[in-house]
């Protein structure tokens, strides 16, 4: 089949086409298979149309291995294929904020959702203080091209989970606690290449292979989470679901990036976000953003008063390789802090 994109003209034909330089591939509700384009703008190829196209094409071997083993992945809820459409709206320039605010106020949960977002990262930002009350204006403050990442997130937000213990509402306000964190520690960190919302989504959306585990074993991560609550447990959520390798969160977020058509930067800080960074490695010549989503999950923790939900090894070797100590984080405990929803 052929496709050309409207926004840079780019034609696909082949099988080849459509896996150079594409991104984001992800089948919503109603079967149809849609990716990204080399210039940001979204694609659909109906459905039954792509055989050679697999889930688990770009992820690491371990979360290929964990992939295929898993039984009830065909029973994970998929993006809406109406939010598919929205973010091929957005990503066309020749489409009208107001026609694209007109589309997601026929949807007020989502829309509160957008409004609520845009709130929360104009605040963390510390711009003004003047609430953002219109849907045009939460939209233009969040940016065309990020817009669709902040709508994938709300949708992942909103799936329901079977849990008794772990609890959603509470995952996603730490989620979005630690966005606010990463964002603040790389203003002081300053790197060149700093993109808010890039650091602040991959900072939210690290752990999201804990709503896959949620989803898909409901009863082991209730297990987890009671045994990382436990004061007499003082264990990591990391340690904890060692004795459940099913349900490892860092695998299970790549595994959730490529079935929700995630950006491969919050795939990678899911995959890397626990990995110790090569010794002698200095973090702050560039944007390290596991490292980075790393430290934020961190100081979450400290701000929060969970010392012992803190891998102290890893965290000591990251503090290195930014050049700060403790002392340093201490110092900047109380705006950190102010980070929090819920403050501490």
């Amino acid at each position: 089949m052929s496709k050309t994109c409207k926004t840079c003209e780019r034609i696909f034909e082949k099988e080849e086409d459509f896996l150079v330089k594409t991104s984001q591939w992800r089948i919503c509700a109603a079967k149809n298979l849609w990716f990204n384009c080399s210039c940001g703008s979204t694609l659909m190829i109906p459905k039954g149309k792509f055989p050679w196209y697999r889930p688990d094409n770009g992820i690491s071997a371990p979360a290929k291995s964990l992939f295929n083993s898993l039984a009830g992945m065909e029973s994970i809820p998929r993006i809406p294929s109406a939010i598919m459409e929205l973010q091929t709206k957005i990503s066309d320039s020749k489409i009208e904020i107001s026609e694209i605010s007109r589309i997601l106020k026929s949807d007020p949960v989502l829309a509160s959702e957008i409004l609520g977002m845009a709130n929360r990262l104009k605040n963390a930002r510390a711009e003004d203080k003047v609430e953002i009350h219109s849907i045009d204006h939460a939209i233009s403050y969040i940016g065309r091209k990020d817009v669709g990442q902040y709508l994938l997130t709300l949708v992942i937000k909103g799936f329901k989970i079977q849990t008794k213990v772990f609890n959603s509402d509470a995952f996603w306000a730490e989620s979005f606690d630690r966005g606010r964190i990463a964002e603040f520690l790389a203003k002081k960190i300053r790197t060149p290449d700093m993109k808010p919302d890039e650091i602040y989504l991959a900072a939210a959306l690290c752990n999201v292979g804990k709503i896959i585990g949620a989803l898909l074993k409901p009863e082991l991560i209730d297990r987890i989470e009671m045994m990382v609550s436990d004061p007499k447990k003082q264990c990591t959520w990391s340690d904890a679901e060692l004795s459940f390798p099913e349900v490892s969160h860092v695998l299970l977020g790549e595994i959730a990036s490529a079935i929700w058509g995630l950006p491969e930067y919050i795939m990678v800080a899911s995959r890397y976000h626990h990995s110790d960074p090569k010794p002698g490695t200095k973090l702050k010549s560039k944007l390290y953003l596991p490292e980075l989503v790393s430290l934020a999950n961190s100081c979450l923790h400290w701000a929060n008063g969970e010392p012992a939900r803190i891998d102290f090894g890893q965290f000591q070797k990251i503090l290195s390789g930014f050049e700060w100590q403790e002392s340093d984080i201490e110092a900047m405990m109380p705006d950190i802090k102010k980070c929090l929803q819920r403050p501490r």
